[in-house]
């Protein structure tokens, strides 16, 4: 009965550390993202052909990737 108990606590405990380091992944891919449309939005020049174009929404998207990545990293919604 204890054995069975033991594997059972280190398959949760392996389960958690796969799901921490896929949420470290995800924020990571999400702040590179973020820094590369700053970059963007700094170097190129303003055309908006629509909504998704536009710069105001670009930087709201940037904001919100950022924000999503630090909520991951520090592990504010489990």
């Amino acid at each position: 009965m204890s054995a069975t108990l033991e594997t059972a606590q280190l398959e949760q405990r392996q389960k958690v550390h796969c799901w921490v380091v896929v949420r470290f992944l995800i924020a990571a891919v999400l702040l590179i993202a973020a820094i590369l449309k700053c970059v963007q939005l700094a170097a190129t020049p303003d055309f908006e052909n629509s909504i998704f174009e536009a710069r105001w929404f670009q930087t709201l998207l940037v904001e919100g990737e950022i924000a999503l990545a630090l909520i991951l990293l520090f592990g504010i919604v489990p």
